[in-house]
């Protein structure tokens, strides 16, 4: 190719000023009429021209393909139906349409991808992908870009100004889907355990109904409540906290034929139940050392409300004190045993005995409160093997133990057991020093499925024992010397930690469950542990968001735990199923992803997003599904404009140059005469003007 460039002779400033003076003098001499003036003014043009070095330019150019770029949505919300097969048909097709047209090259870009050890993206965002996309390529050669996309997209661009080149949208899905959707509002994330907190959530279908929705409240697996509601609306109902700790609530409801995606039928979030106060009842029969570490132990937890009685004279023992000089109240038996037992969370009998202050009727209700769900924990003293013993009233039911027999008197170590080894109470507590002896114990035989914990030594006598009943639990410890490791002698024992557990346990913490079953997450794997107190192994049951089911064999660890990993490849909310020890199923969820993920609660595939980006770049909007057939396209073009049925790309004509020759134009010689003859003219005429 050739052309003409100036390549100056002077300095661009030298020129200005040149140009200038040349400019003033003209306009000088036309203004006086001057003769000679049109001679002049062709010489002072000739010697510019000359020194602003004109040049002729032969380019050698290496033709530069242009570039299409083709934007391809790989989120999961293109797994829906058969989204994916379009975009892989279309794309195959703009593939070979493109290699049919000359000059063109095409380049292939996934936005919406999960990111590798990540969970699946929650939403797809299209811009910061095409940004950098547009980036690396050159934008002289850059044709058009073609973005294949079911439309649900969170950063449509509001400004076409960052896309230099025409934007056409291909779209997967159907025109006119339909669709379910459940939306939370106003999720609460914690809330007083025995207390109700509001939920605000709305149900929209698309396109709209007046079909009611039935609605179900589920918690932890277990349905709640039922509702038949309008759609198209928020409602608000009030969701209960049964206990302390994390549960997986959910809120689900019947499909409407049709639907693309059940995923957003079903809304989730997490609510952790926070006990506001913990109301203890420590019931001690006689003083003693211990009385002092319960104490201790209770009033250095500013989270509990101790109420503590010590029954110092039973009722039925004389007492000749006058009652002007009393100071102790009247104890409240019916008040504490039958009408607020059931406001406690805890109750415990340090070395309490059967006496007329607890009638049966008073030990009955206390049966009833740990089979409707109470804790009771009991520190067994002499007074245990006594005939005035608990065991021999309606209490003695739900306790783990019965005597066996008077004290067992001499030192000894406290020890665990196999499934105290294994059992979250008291796991990991003989990791430490050699533990302090006891001076005493009380013989028992095991009741009602106890799990025994701790052991006397050599003896084997059970000593820390645990059981549950019906939806309660209750705790012996058949020993009065737990006080020694308070106060650190031969060094003490793990005190503290064990009735801490101890404590928690009873009231059922989730962590401290000995046949647990627990699902988390670690980056985008799915970690499932099981533990099991026998050793047991037992196949899991996870089912995805999908209602994929799979059956899992897990990998047996240390102390009790098995456990295994799985890639999460969906967003919602996952269930893990299994059978404990008893035959009993026991289950778990995890939600995996934020509780309003977009990606899986706007599920439609929609042109509302890209058509103003397509409008204004002078590219168009497709729907693959209103195509003849799938796997066709509308046609690729190489014209500067798009009619229908055609992406029209433009022709850039880049390129490359190899070589370049400048030569001057026109030639010094030439030039010189040029100017020469110009300013000999100039100077003859003024010679004979002169003459005249």
């Amino acid at each position: 190719m050739t052309f003409l460039r100036f390549a100056p002779l002077l300095s661009l400033p030298v020129l200005m000023i040149l140009a200038t003076i040349i400019f003033m003098a003209l306009g000088i001499a036309f203004f006086r009429k001057a003769r000679g003036t049109v001679l002049r003014t062709a010489c002072a043009l000739a010697l510019f021209f000359i020194l602003c070095g004109p040049q002729r330019v032969h380019e050698t150019r290496l033709p530069q393909d242009d570039i299409l770029l083709i934007l391809r949505d790989a989120s999961p919300s293109m797994a829906l139906g058969n989204r994916r097969a379009q975009a892989d048909a279309a794309l195959a097709s703009l593939h070979g349409q493109a290699e049919s047209l000359a000059g063109l090259m095409v380049k292939d870009v996934p936005f919406g991808q999960t990111p590798p050890g990540s969970l699946p993206v929650h939403e797809t965002r299209l811009m910061d992908l095409a940004t950098d996309a547009m980036a690396d390529l050159p934008a002289d050669r850059l044709a058009g870009i073609i973005i294949l996309t079911d439309g649900q997209v969170v950063d449509a661009p509001e400004s076409a100004a960052a896309f230099p080149a025409p934007v056409h949208v291909l779209l997967t899905g159907q025109p006119a889907e339909t669709d379910r959707r459940i939306t939370l509002e106003n999720a609460p994330a914690y809330g007083m355990v025995g207390q109700d907190v509001p939920l605000a959530f709305s149900i929209n279908d698309t396109p709209a109904s007046q079909i009611p929705a039935h609605v179900r409240l589920v918690m932890d697996g277990t349905v709640m409540r039922e509702m038949t509601l309008a759609t198209g609306r928020t409602h608000q109902i009030m969701v209960p906290i049964p206990h302390a700790g994390a549960s997986l609530v959910t809120l689900e409801c019947d499909p409407l034929p049709g639907e693309t995606s059940l995923a957003n039928n079903r809304a989730a979030f997490t609510l952790s139940g926070i006990r506001d106060r913990l109301k203890v009842l420590l019931v001690s029969g006689v003083p003693s050392p211990g009385e002092r570490a319960w104490r201790n132990l209770l009033k250095s937890d500013p989270s509990v409300d101790l109420v503590h009685f010590t029954i110092l004279r039973p009722p039925e023992r004389p007492d000749p004190t006058p009652e002007s000089e009393l100071s102790l109240i009247h104890f409240p038996a019916h008040e504490l045993f039958f009408e607020k037992t059931r406001e406690f969370d805890l109750i415990i009998l340090d070395q309490y005995r059967a006496m007329a202050i607890m009638l049966p009727p008073y030990l009955a209700n206390m049966a009833d409160y740990v089979r409707e769900g109470g804790a009771l924990l009991v520190a067994a003293g002499p007074e245990f093997s006594d005939p005035a013993t608990l065991s021999r009233t309606p209490l003695g039911a739900v306790l783990p133990a019965n005597p066996a027999g008077p004290p067992a008197i001499g030192p000894f170590t406290p020890a665990l057991t196999r499934a105290g080894q294994r059992h979250p109470v008291t796991q990991g507590l003989d990791a430490g020093p050699p533990w302090g002896r006891f001076m005493r114990y009380l013989p028992t035989s095991p009741q009602n499925q106890t799990a025994i914990l701790m052991q006397a030594g050599n003896d084997n006598a059970p000593l820390l024992l645990l059981a549950r009943m019906e939806e309660g639990r209750s705790a012996l410890i058949a020993s009065d010397q737990l006080w020694l490791w308070a106060r650190k002698y031969e060094g003490g024992g793990p005190h503290d930690d064990l009735l801490r557990r101890l404590v928690h346990w009873l009231m059922k913490e989730p962590d401290l469950e000995e046949n647990a079953l627990r699902m988390d997450l670690a980056g985008n794997q799915l970690v499932l542990g099981l533990h099991s107190m026998d050793g047991t192994e037992q196949p899991v049951s996870i089912s995805t968001p999908s209602g994929k089911t799979q059956t899992l064999s897990l990998i047996p660890d240390a102390d009790g735990w098995s456990s295994i990993q799985m890639p999460v490849e969906e967003l919602g909310v996952f269930e893990a199923r299994t059978l404990q020890e008893d035959g009993t199923p026991r289950r778990t969820f995890l939600l995996a992803g934020p509780p309003a993920a977009p990606e899986t609660m706007n599920v439609l595939a929609t042109d509302s997003h890209l058509s103003g980006l397509a409008k204004t770049t002078g590219g168009s909007l497709a729907w693959l599904a209103n195509t003849p057939d799938p796997v066709l396209v509308p046609t690729l073009s190489r014209p500067n404009g798009t009619k229908p049925g055609q992406l029209a790309l433009w022709r850039r004509n880049a390129h490359l140059v190899t070589g370049s020759i400048p030569t001057p134009f026109p030639p010094a010689g030439i030039a010189l005469a040029f100017l020469f003859i110009l300013a000999l003219s100039a100077w003859i005429t003024e010679s004979r003007k002169e003459e005249k």
